[in-house]
Parts: C-alpha cells; sequence; structure tokens
C-alpha cells in the first residue's frame, strides 16, 4: 500500500500517508481519502467490482455494489512507435511485466469470464479502417513527402518500412499476424498462469451490432471530435503528420475512434454486468465522450471501465 500510495503522489517532496506519526492533516490528506476508501471496499467488499476498483483506476464514477460476472480486456493493435504501421513483436521485457500484471488482475477479481479483444482484418470494414493513420497505407515516397525533415531516412524513421503503397489486403494480413501475436503472446500466457480460460475475440464480435447507431451519433456530434483532434495534433507527433498531410483526413480519424467508444459504451449499457480493463494509453477519449455519453447512451448509467497502470498500457509493440 506505501509503495502504491508513492506513486499516487509522487509530487511530495517527501513521500508520507496517514499512517505515519509525522502525517501533518490538510490538502494531501484530503487527497488521499478517495484512495483509501478504495482500498477499504475491497477488504471491506467481496464483489469483483470493488477488488477491480482498487487495482484500476476508474475512469467514471462506481457503484460498488454492482455485480459483474464478465471482464473485457481492451487495448489496440501491435502498433509501431509512431502509429503508421503493425507489428507482430513484444518486448519480451514488457510482455512479461503485462502477463504478470494483468494475470494478478484477473485472479484477484475472482470473475471466471474474461475476453480478451484482438484486433484483425475486421478492423478494415467501412468507417472502421478511418481510424487508421494513412501512412499505414502509404508508400515511402508518399510518407517521405510530409515527414517533417522529408527524405527517405526520416520516412523510415517515422515507421515506413514498406516501399510500396499497400493495399487492404496487405494490412489485413499484417493486423491478422498482429492479433496472432497478442493472442500467444499476452492472451494464453494470461491464461495459463490463471487457470482462468481467455475467449479472444475480434472488435466486431464485441460491439459490431452497435457500430451503425454508434456512427451516427458521432457524425452528429462532429464538434466534439474536432476538439479533440486539435488537442491530439497538438500534444502527438503522429497527429501532427497527420495535419500536415489532410486535416479533413485527421478528423475522420478522430470520428472513427469515437465510433468505437460510442459502440463499446452502447454494448456496455445493453450488458451492465460487464467491466473493462483498459489497457489503452490513455483515458481521454472516454473522458471526451463523457457528455455524449450521458445524453445519448447512458443517461445516469455509468460502467466500470478501469485503466491499468501505466508500467503496463498500451504501446506494448515497442
Amino acid at each position: 500500500m506505501a509503495k502504491e500510495y508513492q506513486k499516487w503522489e509522487s509530487w511530495m517532496m517527501k513521500p508520507e500517508a496517514p499512517w505515519n506519526p509525522g502525517w501533518q492533516h490538510g490538502g494531501p490528506h484530503l487527497l488521499f481519502e478517495p484512495w483509501r476508501q478504495r482500498v477499504a471496499d475491497m477488504f471491506g467488499n467481496p464483489q469483483p467490482i470493488a477488488k477491480l476498483a482498487c487495482r484500476l483506476r476508474p475512469v467514471f464514477p462506481i457503484n460498488t455494489g454492482t455485480e459483474v460476472e464478465r471482464l473485457v480486456i481492451t487495448g489496440c493493435a501491435l502498433f509501431n512507435q509512431p502509429h503508421t504501421d503493425v507489428t507482430d513483436t513484444i518486448p519480451e521485457v514488457k510482455r512479461r511485466d503485462i502477463v504478470r500484471m494483468l494475470g494478478d488482475f484477473v485472479l484477484e477479481s475472482g470473475i471466471r469470464d474474461v475476453s480478451f479483444i484482438v484486433p484483425g482484418s475486421d478492423l478494415l470494414v467501412g468507417e472502421l479502417r478511418d481510424h487508421f493513420h494513412p501512412f499505414i497505407f502509404s508508400s515511402l515516397e508518399d510518407v517521405a513527402r510530409h515527414t517533417p525533415h522529408g527524405g527517405h531516412a526520416s520516412a523510415r524513421l517515422f515507421g515506413a518500412a514498406h516501399a510500396h503503397a499497400r493495399s487492404d489486403a496487405e494490412i489485413a494480413r499484417a493486423l491478422e499476424r498482429s492479433g496472432d501475436a497478442l493472442v500467444k503472446a499476452i492472451a494464453e500466457p494470461i491464461g495459463a498462469i490463471t487457470g482462468v480460460p481467455i475467449r479472444c475475440i475480434s472488435w466486431t464480435q464485441y460491439i459490431g451490432e452497435h457500430i451503425t447507431k454508434a456512427s451516427d451519433i458521432a457524425h452528429r456530434h462532429r464538434s466534439v471530435a474536432e476538439s479533440v483532434y486539435l488537442e491530439r495534433v497538438r500534444t502527438r507527433t503522429s497527429y501532427q503528420s497527420l495535419h500536415k498531410l489532410d486535416p479533413e483526413r485527421g478528423l475522420k480519424r478522430t470520428v472513427a475512434n469515437n465510433i468505437f467508444y460510442l459502440a463499446e459504451a452502447m454494448y456496455l449499457k445493453a450488458n451492465p454486468e460487464t467491466a473493462v480493463m483498459n489497457c489503452e494509453f490513455a483515458d481521454t477519449f472516454w473522458t471526451g465522450l463523457e457528455q455524449i455519453l450521458e445524453q445519448e447512451v447512458w443517461g445516469a448509467f455509468r460502467p466500470f471501465i478501469g485503466m491499468v497502470p501505466e508500467e503496463v498500457r498500451q504501446p506494448w509493440g515497442y
């Protein structure tokens, strides 16, 4: 607990905690209260949601009385560093930590119905295709024209290992290889160490029936996607290159990402017994959509969506 608390309050010059004799009551003590309550819930409430809430950071306020019977582990494909290509390898040091920590979470939750979402060629269908960076389809020449310094060397550093433009069929094969790698390197080992069967399913198996309605909502709230997109242009290199290439294409990418999250939100509303272990890099897509989710999908309902610790979040491919 003390180790976790030091990470939680890393801004303090001298790590302290309320159980120490020298603890000074005041502002920091008040910040500690929600964390202490999560620990108390874990030990005082045997429900899976309370255990998950202690180990994962909830994206939204939770109801610890909610009965959770299914756990879904979500993340993204094994992208390269600039997210302009997919890979089928995971650094071994990182892989061991991911399997150990996610396995601990699964085991401690007590949930036996666990699904692991695996990306594949289904992500190239319809509007879902737009969520990929266009460099994933581009030739080395095309990428070179739009990278910060130009030239083939810069393009290769930016992730363009392929000399020619690639078809959807080629990308589909790369995605399938990447998905197979996730199953073999992450999902199956988690199942082996926990004794819990891990069901590997595709994104469309998970949220496919909700994508059409999610698309309608995403397009009606295009202004939200614009705000998210411009913030990402400001903070992420891959979005900066995309903005230089085609701002409208960058916005389409953000709308497509919103479709994913809205469809998942609809699934969770329809299946309130499901909790999500979110391995994404950040929760900004969820929090950016909260007002729309409340108005269009959830109302007062809030599912349990918990962020794993930063050290085992995506990206996993580098």
